[in-house]
């Protein structure tokens, strides 16, 4: 056989890495990384042996985590990470982790390989895109051709059969790390990203972050200081503890994809704690409702509307939530397509892919030797990038056609709510702790200009990074204490009473929940309104930062501006005062609150 045939297709993404080998007779399959598809993307610089990679990194970062990166894809934009005691360049961490995958494919392939394909994220301009092809350079795979992600999968979503020529489709790609909704158009044999709208805090690992400030802000007040070792670990033990707990809370969130309920262990607190899907999609629901909104924003983007879109793809482990497709099917009201394994795809669409970027000219800085391995331990000083070949930017030469992947279309169950798009009813409607406005009702406020704009198309989007952050100040914590709460929406005419501050107000509300707004209160400037908080409250949805618009969850704002906390609640006082043209979140006390643009009323709390 031919080695020369092999051709190599590699994702290397923020959390893990996944390769896909193409034998010269068109079959297709991944490489396994001690088993596994999936090679963590992690790198440990180890005193003797050099750098490591993948799971050795990950269990050798229990000892010494200062020696560890997990997410070098994050540090991009870095020249150098500090590992210990040195400093190691970013371009020879991702090269570290390239010449795994290379090693192995060589193994398989019994010898010298073919063409390689990685891709990358469609938001990529030519700094980053650089960083990675001389990691490729210096991993031993010589001048690779670069593919954007959502061109990959679509490659594989089109052999299924997912879209007509010339018909155009999204691809919904949550990661680890990142989210990117691409809508991609299939024409004259090859594919366009019409458009793209990318969200960095709306990843797996946002997801678990939630999952583990609601763990602390439940249990931390038995022991604060057994919780502060475990979220802030100063010796092994306390590092290994931390290690675990992270582990369990990504373990515990991929098995809520599959059953309704899990326990959790708390290594600092010996105690199991259950946590059920319900509460799980509550606590991820800001997040992919942000993801959601991205979407649509990269459909109007495209000059589309959802009609006109001819099916949506789901990528990446996270699309694997159940949920993700819920919202997806409600806001858009197309049922999602869902394959077996949404991780592997952008790998196996890289094989096929013959799509590149158009790229202006790139001048490479001054020369450096790439090493046939990453540097071992004791020379891990910054490197200079070495050159970049012109051939890398030029288009993959023809493979054939990548097998399709079995697919199991999501079959959408009856959905009680509304599409987003609906208009909303003239009579209030209860609304969910968590669930984002109407999209039609607001104008989005115009974002920051792109670092790196990709030759595509980038407009506004509401970037809803409603992510819960634990925060603890000595022996309290300001967080999700509890994520279902009873009790009616009543309102009483009258003074305010209670509360330390005993401001007035001219109207009282006792019997709240954490979701009330005060959109009641509209077109009602200087009203004033006094908010009884009930104990154990849950985190709603905020937009602004004081002022906040009125349909934001009252008493979240007042968490948010330190007024109250969840877990004893107590009296607030707002008063309704005109909008403005554009509202600003911000991060305060574990609350993150979500910007926006205009909207005619809002209130600011007073007491």
């Amino acid at each position: 056989m031919d080695a020369r045939g092999h051709r190599l297709g590699v994702d290397f993404g923020t959390s893990s890495t996944v390769a896909m080998l193409a034998w010269p007779d068109g079959h297709v399959r991944p490489l396994l990384f001690d088993g596994s598809p999936t090679l963590p993307s992690s790198v440990y610089a180890d005193a003797q042996q050099g750098l490591l990679t993948g799971r050795d990194a990950v269990h050798a970062a229990r000892i010494s985590p200062e020696r560890y990166e997990p997410n070098p894809k994050r540090r991009i934009d870095e020249p150098a990470v500090l590992l210990g005691e040195h400093e190691v360049a970013t371009v020879d961490l991702i090269a570290a982790v390239l010449a795994r995958v290379a090693g192995e494919a060589r193994r398989v392939s019994g010898g010298t390989l073919g063409p390689a394909t990685i891709t990358c994220p469609a938001a990529w301009a030519q700094t980053r895109r650089g960083v990675l092809l001389a990691a490729a350079q210096r991993a031993g795979l010589g001048a690779v051709t670069l593919v954007p992600e959502p061109v990959a999968a679509a490659q594989v979503f089109f052999s299924m059969g997912g879209a007509k020529p010339g018909g155009a489709f999204v691809v919904y790609d949550l990661g680890a790390g990142t989210f990117d909704a691409s809508v991609v158009r299939h024409g004259g044999g090859t594919f366009d990203v019409l458009s793209a709208e990318g969200l960095a805090t709306s990843g797996g690992l946002d997801i678990d972050a939630a999952i583990v400030g609601f763990l602390g802000a439940v249990h931390a007040g038995r022991d604060p200081q057994a919780w502060q070792r475990v979220t802030h670990p100063a010796t092994s033990a306390e590092r290994r503890s931390h290690r675990m707990l992270w582990d369990d809370v990504r373990s515990a969130k991929e098995m809520l994809s599959r059953t309704s309920s899990t326990m959790i262990h708390v290594p600092s607190l010996e105690s199991d704690v259950p946590l059920g899907r319900d509460q799980f999609e509550q606590l991820a629901r800001p997040i992919l409702t942000a993801t959601v909104t991205a979407t649509r924003a990269a459909i109007a983007a495209a000059g589309l509307t959802p009609a006109q879109v001819q099916g949506v793809f789901l990528v990446g482990g996270g699309s694997r939530i159940p949920l993700v497709a819920t919202l997806l099917h409600q806001a858009l009201e197309i049922a999602p397509t869902v394959v077996e394994q949404p991780e592997l795809v952008v790998a196996q669409g890289a094989v096929g892919a013959s799509a590149s970027f158009t790229t202006p000219a790139f001048t490479p800085p001054t020369a450096a030797p790439p090493p046939t391995a990453a540097p071992p331990a004791t020379a891990r000083a910054a490197v200079p990038v070495a050159p970049i070949s012109p051939a890398a930017f030029s288009a993959a030469a023809p493979v054939s056609p990548v097998s399709p992947i079995s697919v199991s279309p999501f079959s959408a169950s009856p959905i009680s709510a509304p599409p987003v798009s609906a208009p909303p009813t003239a009579s209030p409607v209860p609304t969910p702790p968590v669930s984002a406005p109407p999209v039609h009702a607001r104008t989005p406020a115009p974002p920051p200009a792109p670092v790196q704009p990709p030759k595509k198309r980038r407009t506004g989007v509401l970037i809803a990074a409603a992510v819960v952050v634990l925060l603890i100040l000595g022996g309290g914590a300001y967080g999700i204490s509890k994520l279902m709460s009873d009790g009616g929406d009543g309102s009483t005419s009258g003074s305010g009473s209670g509360g330390s501050s005993e401001v007035q107000a001219d109207i009282t509300r006792d019997n709240v929940d954490w979701a009330a707004k005060a959109s009641d209160y509209d077109e009602k400037p200087g009203t004033t309104v006094a908010y009884n908080c009930p104990k154990d409250g849950f985190i709603g949805t905020v937009w602004g930062s004081s002022p906040y618009t009125t349909d934001s969850s009252v008493c979240t704002a007042a968490v948010h501006d330190g007024r109250i906390s969840l877990q004893d609640g107590g009296r607030v006082v707002i008063k309704i005062v005109e909008g403005q043209d554009e509202f600003q979140g911000s991060l305060q006390h574990g609350v993150n609150t979500t910007s926006y643009g205009q909207w005619p009323w809002a209130f600011q709390i007073i007491s």
